[in-house]
């Protein structure tokens, strides 16, 4: 028999779904829809009065005649975004003898070839001339945009060049000018094909050099990428609206949009120092760096080896009073039982963050319970377990010989314990630290640091004539625990590295090692005496200004991918994130590329129709920029979405 409880939790979702009919909602379907309230022109500003007037922040329009190519936009963008790149407008074409070309009619060699260098253009040429028996096939009708040509070169001929060399081709490139243009000889046999990249004049007298921006609105990340939550780590596929993530300001905030779409282009991947999560990226999110004392937002193809890239410490803390926690209480009645939540409270202490740290590392819980697993050689470390479970929770610990280990087991038969510690994962590769952990005052995380490496860490200090090692090391198989202890030994000063490793039994083990200059630090707060010593200049990895962590990019891939699945994050003030342990960002709309331009030539417009299936499509270049009306077409209306409309509108 269906339950009260149950047919209210059918009904009353759809009672309040009839209920809000009757509302006018929030949002308008522009621009088939105005609002009185929000006016209907552009935001431009004007320099020589200094004033911005008022409008929308959406697509931006650009003024060809009236824009000098000076970079101004460009410069303003620096740092926040990194949307806007100047580009020139490229044009390739072929020259063919007369002979080359009757062999290009009859499907001769020439015609493979043609083949191969049309595939990136869609396969088909735009338009043919003949002059003095030199025929010139123009692959373009539009320019092709791009800060310089040799990207052109990369994007779109490299590749039929090696299937061409691969045929019996031979390429010589025959005229260089930087940015300007190229000229290239493919030769077979007796037949000759020129194929020359030139850039495109458009006879704006104030703009000679003929450079403009272009805009990109689509930067995004591949499904598995982990990003950094307060929750832990998660992959970007995962992250929701409302989950709060660490910024490059060193707080966490929340997600207010996730973006998802497919995408067809380069990927970059790099792997940097001590980093075991691999950051990849679409060509144009852009990334933030460390160069020459400075942070600058950067696009992938600017990243080379050596190259700093930067993630934030955590400098927020939640003052913690009181640690509350809910565990179930089983009552027996007389057709079985019943249970019900209890609630349960902890002060923090010195003593409660050692308890919870030993857990992590020597701990597991079940159904009833939770037990430690200490080794032979942290026999010490017993006492300490015990007074502690007794002071804190009041409840006893059985002891037991562990005979797989020869060590000992203690356990503690508790559901209420079970429930507090199993917020910290039940099974060693399941650890990880909630939320509040990563933001508890300093003095109670040095407490959890040092009972994490007093029950799976150690010291090394070895002299060899071969070797010298002078380090400290922790140990876990948890991949959320090895990217977030990291982060809490920033906060107290230390920098960390992480490498991965594969355990005799097939399991992932994760190390993180301090390396000089941090051992001093390190060993104060897990009560060693060590110094300091010998040269640092192996420690590539670098805290600046206890703000942020600097490592060195140590490899670069690059693929290309077609139709591939990819996300963003839009997250609210900060714009930016940590993905794979470093920070990346989007665009913003900030007006300040419109409020940097001197020449009246760059304004915002309504226009907000961004979406697209296609990587390409999100890349607005000048023409595009320049055209200030686009097409857009209203959603879809059935009956009974007419029928809500015009009862919303007599609200």
């Amino acid at each position: 028999m269906v339950s009260a409880r149950t047919i209210n939790r059918i009904f009353s979702p759809i009672l309040s779904g009839l209920n809000h009919i009757f509302f006018r909602p929030v949002t308008i379907k522009y621009p088939f829809e105005k609002s009185y309230n929000i006016p209907d022109s552009n935001y431009r500003f004007d320099p020589k009065e200094g004033i911005a007037y008022p409008g929308y922040r959406g697509r931006h329009i650009l003024y060809l005649d009236k824009c000098t190519g000076c970079g101004a936009c460009d410069r303003a963008c620096e740092n926040i975004s990194e949307a806007i790149s100047m580009v020139h407008g490229y044009d390739l074409s072929l020259k063919l003898s007369e002979d080359a070309y009757n062999n290009l009619k009859h499907e001769g060699e020439v015609a493979k070839a043609f083949k191969l260098l049309l595939e990136p253009f869609s396969g088909e040429s735009k338009s043919i001339e003949k002059r003095e028996d030199i025929y010139t096939i123009r692959l373009n009708t539009d320019p092709l945009f791009e800060y310089r040509y040799e990207v052109l070169y990369e994007n779109l001929l490299e590749n039929p060049f090696h299937r061409l060399i691969k045929n019996g081709w031979s390429i010589d490139l025959v005229e260089h000018k930087p940015v300007e243009s190229a000229r290239f000889k493919i030769s077979k046999e007796a037949y000759v094909i020129e194929l020359s990249i030139e850039k495109r004049d458009f006879g704006i007298k104030q703009n000679k050099r003929s450079i403009f921006p272009a805009i990109d609105y689509g930067r995004c990340l591949p499904p598995w990428t982990p990003v950094f939550t307060l929750d832990g780590i998660k992959p970007i596929q995962e992250v929701k609206v409302g989950d709060l993530v660490l910024t490059h300001t060193g707080r966490f905030k929340k997600v207010t949009h996730v973006f998802e779409r497919s995408y067809t282009g380069l990927l970059y991947t790099f792997k940097t120092l001590g980093n075991v999560e691999p950051l990849t990226v679409t060509e144009e999110h852009p990334i933030l760096t460390y160069i020459m004392g400075t942070m600058r937002w950067v696009l992938p193809r600017q990243i080379s080896y050596r190259t700093y890239l930067v993630r934030s410490i955590p400098l927020e803390t939640l003052q913690l009073e009181r640690l509350m926690f809910y565990h179930e209480q089983y009552h027996l009645t007389g057709r079985g039982g019943c249970t019900t939540l209890l609630y349960n409270e902890l002060t923090p202490s010195p003593d409660l963050m050692r308890l919870i740290g030993y857990y992590i590392v020597e701990g597991t819980a079940d159904s009833y319970g939770v037990s430690f697993d200490i080794g032979e050689e942290k026999r010490d470390l017993v006492e300490e377990i015990i007074v502690a479970s007794k002071n804190i929770f009041r409840e006893k610990i059985s002891i037991k010989l562990n005979h797989s280990s020869e060590g000992l087991k203690l356990v503690i038969d508790s559901v209420e314990v079970m429930d507090f510690f199993k917020q910290f994962g039940t099974r060693s590769d399941q650890k990880h630290l909630p939320n509040w952990a990563l933001l508890m005052p300093v003095d109670l995380q040095r407490e959890l640091i040092r009972a994490i490496y007093l029950g799976d860490g150690y010291y090394s200090n070895n002299h060899r004539s071969y070797m010298y090692s002078d380090y400290f090391v922790i140990r876990t198989t948890s991949r959320i625990l090895a990217n977030q202890l990291p982060y809490i030994l920033a906060r107290l000063g230390v920098v960390a590295s992480i490498s991965l490793q594969k355990h005799s039994s097939g399991e992932n083990c994760y190390t993180i090692k301090i390396h000089k200059p941090f051992i001093e630090k390190m060993a104060s707060i897990v009560g060693v005496k060590v110094k300091n010593g010998g040269s640092n200049s192996q420690y590539n990895i670098k805290m600046v200004d206890d703000r942020i962590i600097i490592s060195p990019v140590i490899d670069i891939n690059v693929n290309y991918v077609h139709n591939f699945k990819v996300y963003n994050l839009e997250v609210e003030e900060d714009q930016s994130f940590i993905a794979s342990n470093q920070i990346v960002h989007n665009c913003v709309f900030c007006g300040f590329c419109v409020d940097a331009c001197p020449f009246y030539a760059l304004e915002m417009g309504p226009s907000y129709e961004l979406s697209s299936l296609e990587r390409e499509e999100l890349f607005y270049t000048p023409l595009m920029l320049a055209n200030k009306f686009f097409e857009t077409y209203p959603p879809e209306t059935t009956w009974s979405e007419k029928t809500v409309m015009l009862i919303r509108r007599f609200k």
